[in-house]
């Protein structure tokens, strides 16, 4: 749905993974569900490669991240506010 315009703007993996919730008005991400959905897997993202770049992570513990999982947004959500209840 947002890739024409995700292409368009050049937006590549590195500037996905920081960009700011304005951003995503700006390239056509309207839908505050869907800005969360794409916030929320940004953060899954980041743990993952923290977590693999401190050899937390073996080659085989990918496939859990190969897209194949069925998390549903409602368990990347409850997972999210688990996380930052426990930060508090």
């Amino acid at each position: 749905q947002y890739c024409p315009a995700i292409v368009a703007n050049h937006v590549d993996g590195l500037l996905l993974l920081n960009m700011e919730e304005s951003d995503y008005d700006e390239i056509g991400v309207k839908s505050k569900l869907h800005q969360r959905r794409i916030m929320v897997a940004r953060k899954k993202y980041l743990a993952r490669y923290e977590r693999k770049q401190n050899g937390e992570l073996d080659e085989d513990d990918d496939s859990e991240y190969s897209g194949s999982a069925s998390e549903t947004p409602s368990e990347l959500l409850e997972e999210e506010a688990g996380s930052e209840i426990e930060s508090e």
